[in-house]
Parts: structure tokens; C-alpha cells; sequence
């Protein structure tokens, strides 16, 4: 308890009450009900009218696809069955019409996720306040201390991921029933018509409770580990691995396309998982061994494998041989010295000349981006079910 006391000081409290404002100001920026959302008035009823065609002719294409040789076996046979089988669920579906815009601008607006992921960071770092007084000696003088102090600092970190994202969240719920008003909740999610391709049977209501549950745990997961690695680094190494990740997950969840051989960067991604659309806007399959996994189901069990490797690796740094961290990274960046000494390939003339080209200049990004765009047309050369809308 004391320990929350002091990370829930009058400077947190304040700073996530100026991170509420800006969630706020900025959603309510966003929140035009003057401009087009998604469909209204006669397109929205034609969606309506159309979408029992649209499964009936889904299932029907998928069908006469298994007649197809290339259909017949391997991922792509799998991939054709197993849509078909959850298509088939939805025949008789009732979507229902109604005014989707407050619903959809809530779905597809992200700053919240952002905004509680700088929070979890702000924790973190709150974490480490008796590294930077020298004082990490006497708050962790023994191995039960710095387990019980591990295991508060976890609840803290649940806590604030389900607190942050459940507030900044909430407040634009709130603004959209006040700028738009509140419509019925228990349609089902195919109602609305960015979520037509979604293959599972939930209401709107269920899928707000599911979306809140994912996105809270994937910004506790990313809070702890940044725990994890600020335990064994110092703070410039720490933001530059973190930087790196963050670059990297993004690139992988917008750039790879979800029919791409290696598509299960995109899904196994903590930066998907936060963002949870992915999930729910069509069938999701991983190539594993030329066989169709569910994407869902994958990403659920990485996830808790990934969770306990960073509970373990937790509770061994901080909770029984807590690491410095400050000398750990003098340790590596020496390393790195060393290593980058040895390397030396700017002191050839071939290096030398990539070094002037590729950093200097700036052609590593042109190289980043072109590889980024090859990844994401390598989509489409792979064998994938799916219906134009």
C-alpha cells in the first residue's frame, strides 16, 4: 500500500488528469457529427438489406472454391474450410440499422492506447527512483523484501493499465453519447458495416467489454515489460531498445498484409493486439507447417507464454538478484565499443563510402521503406480466403 502511495503522488495524479484533457480534447476535436463517419440514410439501409446475400454468398463462393485443386489441400484448403464453417454460424444474423457514427468514431480513434502506454511509461520510471538516489542497497536488503516489493509493483502496474485504459476510454464513451447520443448497444457487431467480414456472433455491447479487456492487457503487458528491461539497462540503452521495439511493432502490424506469408508478425504484435481491430474485421489464419491456425488462438497463447517468461525473468531481476542497471549498461555499452573497434568497417574504403551513403545521407530510410512496401506486396502472392465486400 505504501507503495502505490508513492507512485500515485499529487505529480501522477496530475499528470494523468492533463493526459485525460488532452484524450478529450483532442477526441471531441475529431468528433464532427457534420462529417461523413461511415454509412448513413439510404447506403446504410442498402447495407442492411444486403448483408444476408453477403453471407449466403460468401458461404456459397467458399463452397465451390473446395471444388477448385489448388482448394483441395494444404493452407489454403484449410483456410477456405474453416471460413466457411464460421460463415455458416452467421446465416440468419439480424443486423439492425441505427446511427453508427459516435460507435465507429470511438473504434477507430487510438489516442487513448497511446496516451496510457506514456502513463505506464511514467510508472515504470517512478519504479526506479531508488536507483537514481543510490539508495537500492537499502530499499532491497533482502530477498523476501524485493519479492514483496516485485509482486506490489505488479499489482500497480495491473492496476494502472486497466485504470488508464478504462478512464481515457470511458471519457470518449461519454463524449459520443453526448455528441451523437445513445443508440442500441445489444445490435449485433455486423451491424456495423466496418465489421461486416467479422465472423464471430457478439453484440456491440460484448465486443466494447472484449475490447477493453484486450487493449488493458496489452498495455499492462508492454508496462511490464518495460519493468523488465529498465531493470537491466540504463536509461539512454532503455530508450533506445524500447524506441526500436516500438518502431518495429508498428511496422509490422501497418505494413504486412494479413494475407502475407509472414503474417504472424503482424498478429503476434503487441502493437495489434493493442489496437484489437484486426481481430474482429475477418477471419484471421497463421501458415504454421502448411496448416491453417486460428490467428486468435495463437496470439492468446504466445501471449501468456510471453507473460510468464516476463513474470520469471521479473521476479529473478527484481524480486532475488536485482541487477543495478546503471552498471549493467556501462558493461554493454563497453561491449558494444569493443565490438564496434574490431568491426571498424568505415575505416575501409568500401565502408567507408557505405557509411557516407547509407548514414549520412539518409539512404537507409529510402532502404527501410523500400523493404517495408516489398513486405507489404508480398501479400499478395499468397492463397487467402476472402470475399470483396
Amino acid at each position: 500500500m505504501r507503495e502505490l502511495q508513492r507512485i500515485y503522488s499529487k505529480k501522477t495524479l496530475m499528470l494523468f488528469f492533463l493526459l485525460m484533457v488532452i484524450n478529450i480534447g483532442i477526441f471531441i476535436f475529431s468528433a464532427n457529427p457534420n462529417k461523413e463517419i461511415t454509412l448513413e440514410g439510404e447506403f446504410l439501409d442498402n447495407y442492411i438489406e444486403s448483408y444476408p446475400e453477403f453471407i449466403s454468398t460468401t458461404v456459397k463462393q467458399g463452397k465451390s472454391r473446395t471444388a477448385i485443386k489448388l482448394f483441395q489441400q494444404g493452407f489454403a484448403a484449410e483456410v477456405t474450410l474453416n471460413s466457411v464453417q464460421r460463415y455458416e454460424k452467421l446465416i440468419g444474423t439480424e443486423v439492425k440499422a441505427g446511427d453508427n457514427r459516435g460507435m465507429v468514431l470511438f473504434l477507430q480513434s487510438h489516442v487513448s492506447e497511446l496516451l496510457a502506454l506514456f502513463f505506464m511509461l511514467h510508472i515504470v520510471s517512478l519504479f526506479f527512483d531508488e536507483r537514481k538516489k543510490g539508495l537500492v542497497n537499502m530499499i532491497r536488503a533482502t530477498s523476501r523484501g524485493r519479492g514483496v516489493l516485485f509482486a506490489e509493483r505488479i499489482g500497480i502496474l495491473i492496476f494502472s493499465a486497466f485504470t488508464s485504459i478504462l478512464l481515457l476510454m470511458g471519457a470518449n464513451l461519454i463524449g459520443v453519447v453526448f455528441t451523437f447520443g445513445t443508440d442500441d448497444l445489444y445490435r449485433p457487431l455486423q451491424s456495423l458495416p466496418e465489421y461486416q467480414k467479422c465472423p464471430y456472433s457478439i453484440t456491440i455491447m460484448e465486443f466494447l467489454l472484449i475490447l477493453l479487456l484486450i487493449k488493458a492487457l496489452g498495455v499492462f503487458i508492454t508496462g511490464l515489460f518495460m519493468y523488465v528491461l529498465k531493470g537491466i539497462t540504463n536509461g539512454f540503452l532503455f530508450y533506445i531498445l524500447m524506441g526500436g521495439m516500438i518502431v518495429g511493432e508498428i511496422l509490422c502490424g501497418a505494413l504486412i498484409s494479413s494475407v502475407a506469408s509472414v503474417n504472424f508478425l503482424k498478429y503476434i504484435n503487441l502493437y495489434t493486439v493493442i489496437k484489437t481491430d484486426d481481430f474482429f474485421t475477418g477471419c484471421v489464419y497463421l501458415n504454421i507447417s502448411d496448416s491453417a491456425v486460428d490467428g486468435v488462438f495463437v496470439t492468446c497463447v504466445v501471449f501468456a507464454a510471453f507473460l510468464v517468461i516476463l513474470g520469471v525473468l521479473g521476479f529473478i531481476i527484481h524480486g532475488k538478484r536485482y541487477v543495478a542497471g546503471t552498471k549493467f549498461g556501462e558493461r554493454f555499452g563497453a561491449v558494444i565499443a569493443r565490438l564496434r573497434e574490431k568491426i571498424a568497417f568505415q575505416h575501409t574504403l568500401f565502408g567507408w563510402e557505405c557509411y557516407k551513403l547509407y548514414i549520412r545521407q539518409g539512404a537507409v530510410i529510402i532502404l527501410i521503406a523500400c523493404i517495408g512496401i516489398h513486405i507489404q506486396q508480398s501479400g499478395k502472392y499468397g492463397y487467402y480466403y476472402q470475399v470483396d465486400a
